[in-house]
């Protein structure tokens, strides 16, 4: 039976909890965001830009520090500036934290510019885009973060019609494909102004263009060759520039990308890697190839199986090769477990056809952990 002690103990205890629940919890007060600063910068003409300056309210709490804008739209750019009470304005980049504290009296003000030569040419409808105002704000020993956030309007006309896509992706491209074309249509986007273009060029030599008539229309032919140079990055990412004798939009302005690859892809990788194992005991590993080149067979044969020092390794693996589609194959290797020593290096080397030339390579190594 309970003591006398505990009976008062527990007593007490339910006697807390019951004060505790009847008394209300105050919630902590939360920032109310203040009204959203906006903009509208109407429709701009695309190769344009315009440039507005928004004052952005201030949060309330203590000493405001202004930190940083950031947007989501990539062809705006935002300066914060803090206006002086004499009426001069200094960008808060470079300034201490104390010469960008807010005194009294001060306005922050956020220089907004957008520059549509950073789009591409489409016709853009009236968009809303949105940011926000980075603040650190101070009070005594403690400190927050806060927003202000902010939004703008703008839509884009451009005197240029491409059609069908004003960005020509050729994807992956192996080094053995023939040059490849594609084609835009160019035309007036304003009624009564004739279309005036002068000669195309590219920024790199891999890609050429031209305009030619056909049907009446102006195509521009845009012919991407693969490279053979190993030495240059196989990612192409130029632009086809058209100079357009428009003044407010004096070049039409292509992107193209693509990338070169090579004749024979791995998959996963053109590495058969066994990590740490016993040697005794036996192994299967696997690579996909896969040849783009169709101006030879899809099937491989084996040349050699060899060690780094020379030695030949084909009785210690079983090597088959299976087809998987048209112009995939798969490579196994089955390894004994016969081999000692502490490691395993190696290469396969494979041709197109028995006695050929070796074409591909798949590296093999492994690590003996008896």
């Amino acid at each position: 039976m309970p003591s006398r002690t505990t009976r008062t103990l527990s007593l007490a205890l339910v006697a807390w909890i019951v004060v505790c629940s009847c008394t209300k919890r105050q919630k902590p007060a939360l920032h109310q965001a203040l009204p959203a600063p906006h903009h509208d910068f109407g429709t701009l003409d695309l190769g344009t830009s315009a440039t507005c300056d928004m004052d952005i309210p201030l949060p309330s709490g203590g000493a405001v520090i202004p930190q940083a804008y950031q947007g989501d739209c990539g062809c705006a750019s935002g300066m914060l500036m803090i206006r002086r009470t004499d009426g001069s304005t200094e960008p808060i980049y470079g300034l201490s934290q104390d010469e960008r504290t807010m005194q009294l009296g001060e306005k922050l003000v956020l220089r907004l510019t957008l520059d549509t030569r950073k789009k591409e040419a489409l016709d853009l409808p009236r968009t809303v885009s949105h940011g926000f105002v980075g603040f650190k704000v101070v009070h005594g020993a403690a400190w927050r973060f806060d927003r202000q956030p902010i939004q703008f309007h703008y839509a884009i006309h451009t005197p240029i019609r491409v059609m069908p896509v004003s960005h020509v992706e050729f994807g992956e491209l192996p080094m053995s494909s023939s040059p490849l074309v594609r084609e835009l249509e160019l035309s007036s986007n304003d009624p009564g102004r004739p279309l005036s273009l002068g000669t195309p060029t590219s920024n790199q030599d891999c890609v050429e263009a031209r305009l030619v008539q056909s049907d009446g229309k102006t195509i521009l032919r845009i012919q991407i060759t693969p490279r053979t140079d190993e030495r240059t990055s196989p990612r192409v990412s130029c632009a086809v520039t058209i100079p357009t004798g428009i003044a407010s939009y004096p070049k039409l302005v292509i992107p193209v990308t693509g990338k070169f690859i090579g004749d024979i892809e791995y998959e996963p990788s053109y590495t058969v890697s066994f990590n740490l194992f016993p040697f005794t005991k036996a192994r299967e590993g696997f690579v996909n190839l896969i040849d783009h080149d169709r101006r030879r067979p899809a099937g491989f044969s084996i040349v050699s199986l060899k060690s780094d020092q020379g030695e030949d390794l084909t009785r210690h693996f079983e090597v088959n090769l299976s087809s998987l589609s048209a112009r995939k194959t798969r490579v196994t290797l089955n390894y004994r477990g016969t081999m000692r020593g502490k490691t395993m290096r190696a290469w396969l080397h494979l041709a197109k056809q028995p006695g050929g030339d070796p074409v591909a390579r798949i590296r093999v190594i492994g690590h003996n952990s008896l």
